[in-house]
C-alpha cells in the first residue's frame, strides 16, 4: 500500500480517500498499487471494471482497513514524537538547573569550592601526590617551588567525616559572607582573603603547619561570627548557642 510515499487511489470513483503522503520526488511519477493479494498491480487510472479482483472484498473494506492503518501508524509516531521531545526537554531542564545552581554560588565563594575539590580530592584519590600541594619550605626554597605557597589553602585534609563536615562549613559559611558583608564588594572579600593568607603563611613556617585549608576555614567563620554575634546557631541540632561561640 505504502510504496514511495506516492499518491494512491483505491478507485477513481473514491477521490476523498486520497492519502496525502507526498514527496516531491514522487509527484511527478506514475503510481501502481497492489490491488488484491497475489494479482498484478494496477495503475491509479484503471477503471473500477478492472478493480474486481479485490479477493471478496470491497472497496470501502480495503479503503477502511487503509485508513485505520494509517491512523494508528500516525499514533505510534507522534507517540515516539513525544517521547523523544520529553526525554530532550527533561535532560535540558536537568541541565539547566544543574547549570543555575552553580552559578547561583556567588563568584569568589564558587572559586574556592572549586578549588578546594580539585585540590583535596585529586591529591586523596591518587590524580598527583599529597606531597606536592603541602607546604614544605625547603621545597619552596630549594626547588622554587612556589605553588606550594598558594595550594595548602585549598586542602582541607585527608579524605573522612571530618572533612565533609569541613567543607559544609566552609560552602556555607563563604557564601554566607560574600551574600551578606561582602555583598556586590567581591574585591574587598578578596582582600581578606589575601590578607589571611599573608598572615598565615610566617606563622606556618614557625609551627610547622603543611596545610592551611582548615585556618582559611577558620578566618571565614570567624569573621561571620563576629559580623552575627548575636543570631543563634545550632550544632547537629542538639545545642543552641551565640554565633559568637561558634568557631569555639
Amino acid at each position: 500500500f505504502f510504496q514511495s510515499k506516492s499518491v494512491l487511489f483505491l478507485c477513481p470513483r473514491y477521490p476523498q480517500l486520497l492519502l496525502k503522503f507526498i514527496s516531491p520526488a514522487s509527484q511527478n511519477k506514475a503510481t501502481s498499487w497492489p490491488c488484491c493479494r497475489g494479482q498484478d498491480q494496477v495503475s491509479p487510472n484503471t477503471h473500477k471494471s478492472s478493480c474486481e479482483c479485490l479477493g471478496g472484498e470491497s472497496v470501502e473494506v480495503l479503503a477502511s482497513r487503509c485508513l485505520r492503518t494509517l491512523s494508528s501508524s500516525s499514533e505510534d509516531v507522534s507517540a515516539h514524537h513525544f517521547e523523544s521531545m520529553a526525554g530532550e526537554n527533561v535532560r535540558s531542564m536537568n541541565d539547566w538547573d544543574l547549570r543555575t545552581a552553580w552559578e547561583s554560588i556567588p563568584l569568589i565563594t564558587r572559586n574556592l569550592v572549586a578549588a578546594s575539590t580539585v585540590v583535596t580530592l585529586g591529591s586523596q584519590l591518587g590524580l598527583f601526590p599529597v606531597r606536592s600541594v603541602l607546604l614544605i619550605w625547603p621545597e619552596i626554597f630549594g626547588r622554587f617551588q612556589i605553588w606550594r605557597l598558594v595550594l595548602p589553602f585549598f586542602f582541607l585534609g585527608p579524605l573522612n567525616f571530618h572533612l565533609i563536615f569541613l567543607a559544609a562549613i566552609f560552602y556555607r559559611h563563604s557564601k554566607l559572607l560574600e551574600q551578606g558583608e561582602f555583598l556586590s564588594n567581591a574585591a574587598d572579600y578578596l582582600w581578606f582573603l589575601l590578607i589571611v593568607g599573608m598572615t598565615s603563611l610566617p606563622l606556618a613556617y614557625f609551627f610547622k603547619v603543611v596545610y592551611l585549608g582548615p585556618t582559611l576555614l577558620y578566618a571565614i567563620l570567624q569573621l561571620w561570627s563576629r559580623r552575627n554575634k548575636d543570631q543563634m546557631v545550632s550544632l547537629f541540632g542538639l545545642f543552641h548557642f551565640p554565633a559568637l561561640y561558634y568557631p569555639y
